[in-house]
């Protein structure tokens, strides 16, 4: 029965995934966000399956409910503050890659806006009821900040970047993703990245996710459903593209491990070109990352191509703003800021001395 659930898988993969029991089988999936998909193509007579797949579908449904009216609620307030914003990762994707959004779990929202507008959208979301830490909203190095809904209790991250990683997201201006963006289905007004954005945007999101092995093969299915959707003329912009941008190394390991567990056909001569630019590449050590933070900033400071994106990602890094520091350290005053400055720097310290 446990067979029946693998269907979605490349040979290979069924008969590593086979050798595991049923319930083994079941909490792999869970964990990798693959079981709604598992349970869609899967078929038996045993009567577990359909009480799985009703339980599972009837979480989906109240999941995307609940998504839907936060989506309402943020694109409403955005908007009446003129700031427009594209959704991201399982949000998107759900409502347009997928049959339908509840075969697409997704923990949380995630939302993008240009980076120029980003304090007037943390404005319109808190005016709207969303809660925040207050501080998050001046991160210049991660570019994110968290919201709770207390209506529906999930989570929402605004970005104004495509990821934390410098290196890997300083080719994508938000106008030129607005410009591709696409419309997705519900709620009204919603938009998501062109699929090659949505491509690109799932590689390094995949590749800067540390540590290794918390990697969904959810994520993979994403990759796979969005190149099987290129022609012709698609990959030739994407060959384009990450050329461009330094990132032909990331994407031909990432699109081979997505075909190791999906089928998948793939441009092999494109692929073998990308691997041997990719040797050369100023991403090339995110095929093989490492959990220290201070070689991983270095990494970053080497890979930014110019001085003045080196010192303000570097400052962005060890001299936050003001702002960001007085509320994530709840200081008062000079003396209150200069002792969180040194606190924080000690701190660090003591996470480069511990190998972290």
């Amino acid at each position: 029965m446990s067979h029946s659930l693998l269907l979605m898988f490349v040979p290979e993969t069924q008969a590593g995934w086979s050798r595991l029991s049923f319930g083994g089988v079941v909490d792999g999936l869970r964990r990798h966000g693959l079981l709604p998909l598992a349970l869609e193509g899967g078929c038996g007579n045993d009567a577990i399956l359909p009480t799985l797949r009703a339980t599972v579908e009837q979480g989906a449904r109240e999941r995307v409910h609940q998504e839907d009216s936060l989506i309402a609620r943020v694109l409403e307030a955005l908007n009446a503050r003129g700031c427009a914003a594209l959704l991201l990762k399982g949000a998107a994707l759900g409502r347009w890659l997928y049959a339908r959004p509840e075969l697409r779990p997704a923990s949380d929202v995630d939302l993008l806006v240009d980076p120029r507008r980003h304090l007037d959208a943390h404005a319109a979301l808190s005016a709207a009821g969303f809660e925040s830490d207050g501080y998050s909203q001046h991160d210049d190095a991660s570019c994110q900040a968290s919201y709770l809904d207390p209506v529906s209790t999930r989570q929402l991250d605004l970005h104004w970047a495509l990821g934390v990683v410098p290196e890997l997201v300083r080719g994508f201006e938000f106008d030129a993703l607005l410009q591709r963006s696409q419309p997705l289905r519900g709620p009204a007004g919603a938009r998501g990245l062109g699929r090659i954005d949505a491509l690109m945007h799932a590689v390094v999101h995949y590749r800067a996710h540390l540590p290794v092995e918390d990697r969904l093969g959810l994520w993979l299915h994403d990759i796979a459903l969005l190149a099987r959707g290129l022609d012709a003329s698609d990959w030739t912009e994407l060959d384009r593209r990450v050329r461009a941008q330094g990132l032909a190394g990331l994407h031909a390991a990432t699109l081979r491990e997505a075909a190791a567990w999906f089928p998948l056909s793939l441009p092999e001569a494109w692929l073998v070109d990308w691997e041997c630019l990719g040797r050369s590449e100023a991403t090339r050590h995110w095929l093989d990352p490492v959990e220290n933070s201070l070689t991983r900033l270095w990494r970053s400071l080497r890979a930014l191509p110019n001085l003045r994106e080196r010192m303000h990602y570097l400052r962005a890094r060890l001299v936050p703003s003001t702002h960001w520091m007085r509320g994530r350290y709840r200081a008062q005053g000079s003396l209150g800021l200069l002792a969180a400055y040194f606190r924080r720097w000690l701190s660090g310290l003591q996470r480069v001395v511990a190998g972290r």
